[in-house]
């Protein structure tokens, strides 16, 4: 039989529309895969913190660090007579100033202050006054299941206006400007700068207590990185070579503890016994215990180094405290790691866990009957309807499938060529006839 010339060459219709269809189906597919992926992932990690979340509440961490308070408060009760007991408290600031300038200037151990005729020692005191301490846990949700707290402290507050002498209040000038061009070098590890240093004393009751010379102007290097992520401005400082940001500070306070020996001496309190003096301070900072307390002076935008360092820091706020190592607010920084929260109760912790636990299962549920249905298989009957849902281009039966199209083809042949096959097999029938009657 021959085709008509219209339908000659005709190869069936175009392969575009099931391409697009096919990726379209292959992208679902995916997303639907990624999607399950991230629910189980989430799940998984919903029920592992549930778990980690129960084992902690076992711990009972919230009760044992509050219990140790308690008992740090009650040895407390019976110490604070000694501390309270103490009459005076004075305290000594002596550094060098530079004659021409008036700021503070840098000398050495040795008592060699470079140019004598333009350096001079600055020296000033002061006299502290008893207060009572303010409670650490005020506004703290821990307050209502800790015992009242009752403390004094030795402290002096600024006030430039109050005349010198006056008990409790740092006059103006206690401290002299101190200016950032006497930083010296960097530090071994080259994340430090040290200014003018000034030498505090203080005298308990006659007793003179030395403390460590510190740098009343200094600057702290970190590591910055430069771009959309640097922060350096933000916090104050300015970037140098080599990626660091420094950070320009100066003195703000100084807070020391202080105990009793057995023959009566006051003396500085460490909680290190590698360096007495340099963990003798009030201010709790990654496990250290700092006796000085720096404020950021933030450099301008725009500005380099060279204008930083050509400025000079004035104390008219600097303040001073003196307080008993066996004071409960020592306690709670150790116990909290400086925060003064205690954490969640086990309670908290138990009903937090098996939350977490719940829905995680829940979550489980979509990833595990997909799991299930793979390892299963297709239940009978339901082979049809995967196909019309989800089509496939290798299946035959897919209505996406090049070979679907020859298919119904087969079954819905062209009515023409209906007609001009049946007429081709009547000759070739009528042909074999003949034959048969000659024969």
């Amino acid at each position: 039989s021959s085709i008509p010339a219209g339908r000659a060459g005709h190869a069936g219709p175009s392969r575009a529309p099931w391409r697009c269809a096919a990726a379209s189906a292959a992208m679902a597919s995916l997303a639907g895969y990624l999607l399950r992926c991230l629910v189980a992932c989430a799940a998984v990690g919903c029920i592992i913190g549930g778990i980690c979340t129960l084992v902690l509440a076992s711990l009972a961490k919230h009760e044992k660090g509050v219990a140790k308070y308690k008992r740090s408060n009650e040895a407390w009760e019976s110490t604070r007579q000694a501390f309270d007991s103490i009459s005076k408290i004075e305290l000594r600031a002596a550094t060098f100033v530079n004659n021409t300038t008036g700021s503070a200037e840098k000398g050495n151990e040795s008592g060699e202050t470079g140019a004598a005729d333009s350096l001079q020692l600055h020296e000033s005191a002061l006299q502290m006054s008893r207060v009572t301490a303010p409670n650490p846990f005020e506004g703290h949700e821990e307050k209502e299941e800790l015992p009242p707290y009752v403390a004094t402290q030795f402290t002096a507050e600024s006030n430039s206006s109050a005349p010198k002498g006056l008990v409790g209040v740092v006059p103006g000038g206690f401290l002299p400007n101190a200016s950032f061009e006497s930083l010296g070098p960097e530090s071994w590890d080259g994340m430090h700068r040290s200014g003018t240093l000034v030498n505090f004393t203080l005298v308990v009751d006659g007793t003179e207590i030395e403390l460590d010379p510190m740098p009343m102007v200094r600057a702290v290097a970190h590591w910055e990185p430069e771009g959309m992520y640097d922060h350096c401005n933000a916090e104050g400082g300015t970037h140098q070579l080599g990626g660091k940001c420094w950070v320009y500070q100066r003195l703000v306070r100084v807070c020391v503890q202080m105990a009793k020996d057995d023959i009566g001496v006051w003396h500085l309190a460490p909680r290190a016994e590698d360096s007495p003096n340099a963990s003798s301070g009030c201010f709790y900072s990654h496990g250290q215990w700092r006796a000085g307390d720096y404020a950021t002076m933030p450099v301008p935008l725009g500005s380099d180094w060279h204008y930083e360092e050509n400025r000079t820091a004035s104390f008219h706020d600097f303040g001073v405290s003196v307080r008993s190592v066996h004071d409960p607010f020592f306690a709670a920084l150790a116990l909290t790691r400086g925060s003064l929260s205690f954490g969640w109760t086990s309670i908290e912790e138990d009903v937090f866990g098996i939350v977490l636990i719940i829905i995680g299962c829940v979550l489980c549920f979509q990833p595990m009957r997909t799991l299930y249905t793979t390892c299963r298989g297709p239940r009978r009957g339901s082979l049809e309807v995967n196909r019309r849902k989800y089509p496939r281009v290798d299946d035959p039966w897919s209505p996406i499938s090049p070979k679907s199209w020859h298919s119904r083809q087969q079954s819905n042949p062209d009515p023409e060529l209906v007609g001009m096959r049946f007429a081709g097999d009547e000759a070739q029938g009528a042909a074999r006839g003949e034959n048969h009657h000659e024969t």
